[in-house]
């Protein structure tokens, strides 16, 4: 039999409920201009006045031992409020237990400051704020309070609690505060399940810590925070901040010769690689590709923003044999402008930068554009005008046999998406091998769903290393990006 909460006690029905209804509403002390928990009114001898006003002690109908002190309580507060604790109540009632509910098993581990603070904020539902989650959490009682809550079943007062560690962890990272308070917050979002504000906290921790170089790691506060956290936690925590240092150690190499274009004209930009060979070992080694690749500044080409993704070593199956390279628009920008898609035509070049040098050049047709749409990769003699997605290619000549731009053809079938990471961090891209599918995205559109097109085996990374050319000149890759825009698709 499951009795509603205003029959749990007929005496909590009258008097207890009508001292507590004027207990809200300011009864003799004035509480009713009081809305933050102030924890100087904490009397260690007599607890109970912490949260409960003179007339209320007196019809108090259950109670609780916590630290061997005696606490008491009323069913009209916290079986509507405390699920755990509505249930044993029913079960007292049902029960037909003579004399007062004993809840002292709900509360059993817990300590008396934390109990007394999470009952205050069950009978004074006004003081339920961030202010006094402030306090609680300046006095390090927030995580004790939030553990009672949860052994309570307390929702509502469980959803301030997350609202407010939500808010914390923004402006704890905004505000650049202290790595104890990051793991204070941390901890109890941790206890409370709270994924969102702990991946908050963790984020903000790793990049304290990350900018913060050996010497933030020597301080006492922080060394003493560290230690408290779980080995999985700290596991975490060190894999963040390795990530963190590495954005901050990389800097994008620089683009230049930027010609932005215009509508149906060709523009690009051509972006210096410089130690070249060591990003390509770190790529060929890593099982990550989007770890592993390297990015070319946001530039504005055609109107749309544009970057290239360059994997030194190979990406996908082309690891560790050939150069990839993909061409990501910002499809964000490209949206809030009100276009869905953008048709594209560009040319990737590899420059050899020798004198007389014969540069590598793949044009890549958009579906549609002109019946012969297959991708071409060639050498080109240098002397004449630099090759753009215009004019490269327009004699349609394929790689002949021998010739070694023939091994960047496609691999048969559009490769498995790779993802990749937007520079704002928000979704992550696709990129897929450009070669013409029926059931596929079609070639060269870029959309939220393909905002990538370009090629896992654009040129063998022994090609790059001959000899005869100078494709890694000092170390350096010289790469062009040359493209025109062939239509839009509104939003």
């Amino acid at each position: 039999m499951q009795l509603p909460v205003a029959q749990l006690s007929l005496v909590g029905l009258t008097a207890a409920g009508l001292a507590l209804l004027r207990v809200r509403r300011g009864g003799n002390e004035g509480r009713d201009k009081i809305d933050c928990l102030d924890l100087s009114s904490w009397n260690a001898e007599k607890p109970h006045s912490f949260y409960l006003s003179g007339d209320s002690l007196f019809v108090a109908d259950c109670g609780a031992t916590v630290e061997a002190v005696r606490l008491p309580l009323h069913t009209t507060v916290l079986a509507k409020q405390c699920q755990a604790l509505r249930q044993v109540l029913e079960q007292h009632i049902n029960g037909g237990t003579d004399g007062v509910a004993d809840l002292s098993r709900a509360f059993k581990g817990c300590a008396l400051l934390p109990v007394a603070c999470t009952l205050r904020l069950l009978y004074r539902p006004q003081e339920v704020n961030s202010r006094s989650f402030g306090v609680l959490a300046k006095a390090g009682l927030l995580e004790g309070v939030a553990d009672v809550a949860l052994r309570l079943q307390a929702r509502r007062l469980l959803r301030s609690v997350k609202a407010f560690l939500q808010g914390m962890a923004t402006r704890l990272a905004a505000e650049r505060s202290s790595v104890p308070e990051l793991a204070a917050a941390l901890a109890v979002a941790q206890k409370c399940s709270f994924s969102h504000a702990s991946s908050g906290c963790m984020e903000a921790m790793a990049e304290k810590l990350a900018s913060g170089g050996a010497g933030g790691w020597q301080d006492g506060r922080q060394e003493a925070s560290l230690a408290a956290l779980d080995s999985a936690t700290l596991a975490r925590l060190v894999r963040s901040v390795s990530e963190q240092a590495t954005r901050r150690l990389y800097r994008s190499p620089p683009v230049f010769d930027v010609r932005p274009g215009g509508p149906g004209q060709a523009g690009g930009f051509t972006w210096a690689v410089p130690g070249f060979s060591r990003h390509s070992r770190r790529s060929s080694s890593s099982k990550d590709d989007s770890a592993s690749c390297l990015l070319s500044p946001w530039t504005e080409v055609a109107g749309f923003q544009w970057r290239v993704r360059l994997h030194p070593g190979g990406s996908g199956s082309a690891r560790g044999s050939h150069l990839s390279v993909f061409v990501q628009l910002d499809h964000t920008r490209a949206l809030s402008a009100g276009h869905r898609s953008v048709a594209a035509t560009f040319s990737l070049t590899v420059f050899d930068q020798g004198e007389g040098g014969r540069d590598f050049v793949a044009v890549f047709e958009c579906e549609g554009a002109r019946p012969s749409s297959a991708a071409a990769a060639r050498t080109v003699d240098r002397g004449g005008s630099q090759p753009t997605a215009g004019d490269a290619g327009e004699d349609g000549s394929q790689p002949s046999a021998g010739d070694p731009a023939e091994h960047s053809g496609s691999e048969g079938a559009p490769a498995p998406s790779t993802p990749g990471r937007r520079a704002d961090g928000t979704s992550p891209s696709t990129t897929r091998a450009l070669q013409r599918s029926p059931h596929g995205p079609r070639q060269g559109v870029f959309s939220r769903e393909t905002d990538t097109w370009g090629r896992h085996k654009l040129i063998e990374l022994p090609e790059l290393r001959r000899s005869d050319r100078s494709y890694l000149k000092n170390d350096r890759l010289l790469l062009r990006l040359d493209l025109r825009v062939c239509g839009t698709h509104p939003a």
